[in-house]
Protein backbone atom coordinates (compact mmCIF):
# COMPACT_ATOMS: atom_id res chain seq x y z
CA UNK A 1 0.00 0.00 0.00
CA UNK A 2 3.03 2.26 0.33
CA UNK A 3 3.08 2.59 -3.45
CA UNK A 4 -0.41 4.11 -3.40
CA UNK A 5 0.57 6.41 -0.54
CA UNK A 6 3.56 7.56 -2.61
CA UNK A 7 1.35 8.34 -5.64
CA UNK A 8 1.06 12.02 -4.78
CA UNK A 9 -0.53 12.76 -8.16
CA UNK A 10 -3.62 10.98 -6.81
CA UNK A 11 -5.93 12.92 -4.47
CA UNK A 12 -6.28 11.83 -0.82
CA UNK A 13 -9.77 10.50 -1.59
CA UNK A 14 -8.47 8.61 -4.62
CA UNK A 15 -5.60 7.12 -2.63
CA UNK A 16 -7.95 6.04 0.15
CA UNK A 17 -10.37 4.37 -2.29
CA UNK A 18 -7.55 2.62 -4.17
CA UNK A 19 -5.94 1.44 -0.93
CA UNK A 20 -9.26 0.01 0.25
CA UNK A 21 -9.72 -1.77 -3.07
CA UNK A 22 -6.26 -3.36 -2.92
CA UNK A 23 -6.82 -4.41 0.70
CA UNK A 24 -10.04 -6.16 -0.36
CA UNK A 25 -8.54 -7.83 -3.44
CA UNK A 26 -9.02 -11.60 -3.59
CA UNK A 27 -5.73 -13.44 -4.20
CA UNK A 28 -6.48 -16.61 -6.16
CA UNK A 29 -3.28 -18.60 -6.14
CA UNK A 30 -2.94 -22.05 -7.69
CA UNK A 31 -6.47 -23.40 -7.96
CA UNK A 32 -10.04 -22.62 -6.85
CA UNK A 33 -11.30 -23.37 -3.36
CA UNK A 34 -14.57 -24.31 -5.04
CA UNK A 35 -14.34 -26.04 -8.41
CA UNK A 36 -16.98 -25.14 -11.02
CA UNK A 37 -19.45 -27.78 -12.19
CA UNK A 38 -17.94 -29.87 -14.96
CA UNK A 39 -21.15 -31.09 -16.55
CA UNK A 40 -22.52 -34.48 -17.46
CA UNK A 41 -22.34 -35.50 -21.09
CA UNK A 42 -21.21 -38.60 -22.90
CA UNK A 43 -17.62 -38.82 -24.06
CA UNK A 44 -16.31 -41.11 -26.77
CA UNK A 45 -12.72 -42.32 -26.70
CA UNK A 46 -12.68 -42.39 -30.51
CA UNK A 47 -14.41 -39.07 -31.28
CA UNK A 48 -12.27 -36.13 -30.22
CA UNK A 49 -14.22 -33.49 -32.20
CA UNK A 50 -17.54 -34.70 -30.81
CA UNK A 51 -16.13 -34.49 -27.29
CA UNK A 52 -14.92 -30.93 -27.85
CA UNK A 53 -18.28 -29.84 -29.24
CA UNK A 54 -20.11 -31.48 -26.34
CA UNK A 55 -17.91 -29.63 -23.84
CA UNK A 56 -18.41 -26.35 -25.64
CA UNK A 57 -22.20 -26.81 -25.70
CA UNK A 58 -22.18 -27.43 -21.96
CA UNK A 59 -19.98 -24.40 -21.30
CA UNK A 60 -22.17 -22.15 -23.47
CA UNK A 61 -25.34 -23.29 -21.67
CA UNK A 62 -23.62 -22.75 -18.33
CA UNK A 63 -22.71 -19.19 -19.33
CA UNK A 64 -26.24 -18.46 -20.53
CA UNK A 65 -27.63 -19.59 -17.17
CA UNK A 66 -25.51 -17.17 -15.14
CA UNK A 67 -27.29 -13.80 -15.74
CA UNK A 68 -29.34 -12.81 -12.72
CA UNK A 69 -27.61 -15.21 -10.34
CA UNK A 70 -25.78 -13.89 -7.24
CA UNK A 71 -22.18 -12.78 -7.72
CA UNK A 72 -19.64 -15.18 -6.24
CA UNK A 73 -16.30 -13.43 -5.86
CA UNK A 74 -14.59 -16.65 -4.78
CA UNK A 75 -15.39 -18.42 -8.05
CA UNK A 76 -12.90 -18.74 -10.90
CA UNK A 77 -15.69 -18.26 -13.41
CA UNK A 78 -14.34 -15.38 -15.47
CA UNK A 79 -13.49 -16.04 -19.11
CA UNK A 80 -9.87 -15.29 -20.01
CA UNK A 81 -8.22 -15.46 -23.39
CA UNK A 82 -4.55 -14.42 -23.36
CA UNK A 83 -2.26 -16.08 -25.90
CA UNK A 84 -3.73 -19.57 -26.14
CA UNK A 85 -7.44 -19.18 -26.85
CA UNK A 86 -10.58 -18.70 -24.84
CA UNK A 87 -11.23 -20.66 -21.70
CA UNK A 88 -12.66 -20.46 -18.22
CA UNK A 89 -10.03 -19.45 -15.68
CA UNK A 90 -10.42 -22.62 -13.63
CA UNK A 91 -9.89 -24.68 -16.77
CA UNK A 92 -6.67 -22.84 -17.62
CA UNK A 93 -4.61 -24.00 -14.65
CA UNK A 94 -2.17 -25.87 -16.90
CA UNK A 95 -1.26 -22.59 -18.61
CA UNK A 96 1.41 -20.64 -16.66
CA UNK A 97 -0.16 -17.25 -16.34
CA UNK A 98 -1.15 -14.43 -14.04
CA UNK A 99 -3.97 -11.98 -14.70
CA UNK A 100 -6.42 -9.69 -12.90
CA UNK A 101 -10.20 -9.98 -12.92
CA UNK A 102 -11.86 -6.60 -12.48
CA UNK A 103 -15.35 -8.06 -11.91
CA UNK A 104 -14.26 -9.91 -8.77
CA UNK A 105 -11.38 -7.60 -7.77
CA UNK A 106 -9.00 -10.54 -7.94
CA UNK A 107 -5.49 -11.47 -8.95
CA UNK A 108 -5.24 -14.99 -10.38
CA UNK A 109 -1.98 -16.96 -10.54
CA UNK A 110 -2.52 -20.35 -12.13
CA UNK A 111 -1.14 -23.61 -10.74
CA UNK A 112 1.22 -23.98 -13.69
CA UNK A 113 2.87 -20.68 -12.77
CA UNK A 114 3.92 -22.16 -9.43
CA UNK A 115 6.45 -24.51 -11.03
CA UNK A 116 10.10 -24.02 -11.94
CA UNK A 117 11.62 -21.97 -13.44
CA UNK A 118 8.96 -19.35 -12.62
CA UNK A 119 8.72 -20.39 -8.98
CA UNK A 120 10.88 -22.78 -6.98
CA UNK A 121 10.32 -23.17 -3.26
CA UNK A 122 13.94 -24.27 -2.80
CA UNK A 123 15.42 -21.33 -4.71
CA UNK A 124 16.95 -18.21 -3.16
CA UNK A 125 14.29 -15.55 -2.52
CA UNK A 126 15.73 -13.11 -5.04
CA UNK A 127 15.03 -15.57 -7.85
CA UNK A 128 11.37 -16.07 -6.95
CA UNK A 129 10.88 -12.35 -6.36
CA UNK A 130 12.27 -11.67 -9.84
CA UNK A 131 9.78 -13.99 -11.54
CA UNK A 132 6.68 -14.75 -9.48
CA UNK A 133 7.05 -11.54 -7.47
CA UNK A 134 7.38 -9.19 -10.43
CA UNK A 135 4.46 -10.81 -12.29
CA UNK A 136 2.24 -10.78 -9.21
CA UNK A 137 3.09 -7.12 -8.59
CA UNK A 138 2.47 -6.38 -12.29
CA UNK A 139 -1.07 -7.73 -11.92
CA UNK A 140 -1.55 -5.82 -8.67
CA UNK A 141 -0.73 -2.60 -10.53
CA UNK A 142 -3.45 -3.51 -13.03
CA UNK A 143 -5.89 -3.83 -10.11
CA UNK A 144 -4.93 -0.34 -8.91
CA UNK A 145 -5.28 1.04 -12.44
CA UNK A 146 -8.82 -0.28 -12.96
CA UNK A 147 -10.37 2.59 -11.06
CA UNK A 148 -13.69 2.05 -12.83
CA UNK A 149 -14.42 -0.93 -10.55
CA UNK A 150 -14.89 -0.94 -6.80
CA UNK A 151 -13.59 -3.21 -4.06
CA UNK A 152 -16.38 -5.74 -4.62
CA UNK A 153 -15.91 -5.81 -8.40
CA UNK A 154 -18.98 -3.72 -9.16
CA UNK A 155 -18.84 -0.87 -11.65
CA UNK A 156 -17.93 2.16 -9.56
CA UNK A 157 -15.66 5.10 -10.37
CA UNK A 158 -13.11 5.48 -7.57
CA UNK A 159 -11.28 8.50 -8.95
CA UNK A 160 -12.32 12.04 -9.70
CA UNK A 161 -11.92 13.59 -13.14
CA UNK A 162 -8.90 15.47 -11.77
CA UNK A 163 -7.36 12.17 -10.60
CA UNK A 164 -7.76 10.66 -14.05
CA UNK A 165 -6.10 13.65 -15.68
CA UNK A 166 -3.30 13.57 -13.10
CA UNK A 167 -2.64 9.90 -13.84
CA UNK A 168 -2.49 10.66 -17.55
CA UNK A 169 0.02 13.42 -16.88
CA UNK A 170 2.17 11.20 -14.65
CA UNK A 171 2.12 8.50 -17.31
CA UNK A 172 3.27 10.70 -20.19
CA UNK A 173 6.85 9.87 -19.27
CA UNK A 174 6.12 6.17 -19.85
CA UNK A 175 4.43 6.91 -23.17
CA UNK A 176 7.34 9.08 -24.31
CA UNK A 177 9.93 6.45 -23.47
CA UNK A 178 8.03 3.86 -25.50
CA UNK A 179 7.53 6.19 -28.45
CA UNK A 180 11.24 7.01 -28.51
CA UNK A 181 12.30 3.38 -28.85
CA UNK A 182 12.69 1.72 -32.28
CA UNK A 183 12.80 -2.09 -32.04
CA UNK A 184 13.69 -2.17 -35.74
CA UNK A 185 14.80 0.62 -38.09
CA UNK A 186 11.72 2.63 -38.97
CA UNK A 187 9.44 0.65 -36.64
CA UNK A 188 8.00 2.80 -33.88
CA UNK A 189 6.47 1.65 -30.61
CA UNK A 190 2.85 2.43 -29.77
CA UNK A 191 3.24 4.13 -26.42
CA UNK A 192 -0.40 5.09 -25.93
CA UNK A 193 -1.78 1.65 -26.78
CA UNK A 194 0.79 -0.25 -24.71
CA UNK A 195 0.61 2.19 -21.83
CA UNK A 196 -1.28 -0.01 -19.35
CA UNK A 197 1.10 -2.94 -19.70
CA UNK A 198 4.20 -0.76 -19.59
CA UNK A 199 3.01 0.99 -16.41
CA UNK A 200 2.40 -2.44 -14.86
CA UNK A 201 5.89 -3.59 -15.94
CA UNK A 202 7.57 -0.50 -14.47
CA UNK A 203 5.61 -0.67 -11.23
CA UNK A 204 5.69 -4.46 -10.91
CA UNK A 205 9.47 -4.64 -11.13
CA UNK A 206 9.95 -1.83 -8.63
CA UNK A 207 7.48 -3.27 -6.13
CA UNK A 208 9.03 -6.74 -6.33
CA UNK A 209 12.53 -5.33 -5.83
CA UNK A 210 11.42 -3.18 -2.89
CA UNK A 211 9.73 -6.21 -1.32
CA UNK A 212 12.99 -8.16 -1.65
CA UNK A 213 14.92 -5.29 -0.08
CA UNK A 214 12.48 -5.24 2.83
CA UNK A 215 12.95 -8.98 3.34
CA UNK A 216 16.76 -9.13 3.07
CA UNK A 217 17.75 -5.68 4.27
CA UNK A 218 19.57 -3.11 2.17
CA UNK A 219 23.09 -4.13 3.18
CA UNK A 220 22.54 -7.81 2.44
CA UNK A 221 20.74 -7.03 -0.82
CA UNK A 222 23.74 -5.31 -2.38
CA UNK A 223 26.53 -7.32 -0.72
CA UNK A 224 28.55 -9.54 -3.07
CA UNK A 225 28.84 -13.07 -1.67
CA UNK A 226 30.97 -16.14 -2.47
CA UNK A 227 29.26 -16.52 -5.86
CA UNK A 228 30.79 -13.22 -6.99
CA UNK A 229 27.36 -11.63 -7.28
CA UNK A 230 24.91 -9.91 -4.94
CA UNK A 231 21.26 -10.86 -4.39
CA UNK A 232 20.32 -7.64 -6.18
CA UNK A 233 22.34 -8.61 -9.24
CA UNK A 234 20.85 -12.10 -9.26
CA UNK A 235 17.37 -10.60 -9.03
CA UNK A 236 17.98 -8.57 -12.17
CA UNK A 237 19.67 -11.44 -14.03
CA UNK A 238 16.69 -13.67 -13.30
CA UNK A 239 14.21 -11.00 -14.31
CA UNK A 240 15.94 -10.61 -17.66
CA UNK A 241 16.23 -14.37 -18.19
CA UNK A 242 12.54 -14.82 -17.50
CA UNK A 243 11.66 -12.38 -20.29
CA UNK A 244 14.19 -13.86 -22.73
CA UNK A 245 12.50 -14.43 -26.11
CA UNK A 246 13.64 -15.36 -29.61
CA UNK A 247 11.73 -13.40 -32.25
CA UNK A 248 11.99 -13.00 -35.97
CA UNK A 249 11.78 -9.48 -37.35
CA UNK A 250 8.34 -10.28 -38.75
CA UNK A 251 7.06 -11.45 -35.38
CA UNK A 252 8.57 -8.42 -33.67
CA UNK A 253 6.70 -6.13 -36.08
CA UNK A 254 3.45 -7.96 -35.27
CA UNK A 255 4.09 -7.47 -31.56
CA UNK A 256 4.54 -3.73 -32.04
CA UNK A 257 1.48 -3.42 -34.25
CA UNK A 258 -1.04 -5.60 -32.43
CA UNK A 259 0.09 -6.61 -28.94
CA UNK A 260 -0.87 -4.59 -25.87
CA UNK A 261 2.48 -5.70 -24.40
CA UNK A 262 5.77 -4.19 -25.55
CA UNK A 263 8.46 -6.40 -27.11
CA UNK A 264 10.39 -8.27 -24.43
CA UNK A 265 13.60 -6.29 -24.98
CA UNK A 266 11.73 -3.14 -23.98
CA UNK A 267 9.99 -4.95 -21.11
CA UNK A 268 13.43 -5.70 -19.65
CA UNK A 269 15.53 -2.66 -20.46
CA UNK A 270 12.96 0.11 -19.94
CA UNK A 271 11.88 -0.80 -16.38
CA UNK A 272 15.48 -1.56 -15.35
CA UNK A 273 16.81 1.73 -16.66
CA UNK A 274 14.19 3.58 -14.57
CA UNK A 275 15.05 1.77 -11.34
CA UNK A 276 17.79 3.32 -9.17
CA UNK A 277 18.44 -0.06 -7.56
CA UNK A 278 19.62 -1.48 -10.87
CA UNK A 279 22.21 1.25 -11.32
CA UNK A 280 23.41 0.73 -7.76
CA UNK A 281 23.60 -3.05 -8.12
CA UNK A 282 25.88 -2.83 -11.16
CA UNK A 283 27.70 0.41 -10.25
CA UNK A 284 26.47 2.16 -13.38
CA UNK A 285 28.25 5.43 -13.99
CA UNK A 286 26.35 8.69 -14.65
CA UNK A 287 25.39 8.84 -18.29
CA UNK A 288 25.25 5.06 -18.72
CA UNK A 289 22.50 3.96 -21.10
CA UNK A 290 20.86 1.73 -18.49
CA UNK A 291 20.95 4.38 -15.75
CA UNK A 292 18.56 7.22 -16.50
CA UNK A 293 19.19 10.39 -14.46
CA UNK A 294 16.60 10.97 -11.72
CA UNK A 295 14.76 13.67 -13.66
CA UNK A 296 14.19 11.23 -16.56
CA UNK A 297 13.01 8.28 -14.48
CA UNK A 298 9.33 7.37 -14.90
CA UNK A 299 7.18 6.38 -11.97
CA UNK A 300 3.42 6.09 -11.74
CA UNK A 301 3.12 3.36 -9.07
Amino acid sequence: MASVADAQWLSPAGRAATTHKLQQADLKIGFPDQWPAVGHYALDGHAFLANVLAARRYEQRREWSRPGTPRNRAAWEMIVSPWVGDGMAAARLVVPNGFPDAFSNSVIMTAAFLGAPRFDGDAAPELNYATFGSVFAHEFVHVAETHEFGADGSVQELWSAADIKAEEAAGQCVVAQANAWEPLPGVKMKGERQYGENVADYGGLRLAFEALEKRLGTDALYRVDASGTSPAQRFFYKYAQYRCTAQTDEDLRKTVESDSHAPTVFRVNAPLSNLPGFARAFSCQPGAKMARPPEQQCRVW
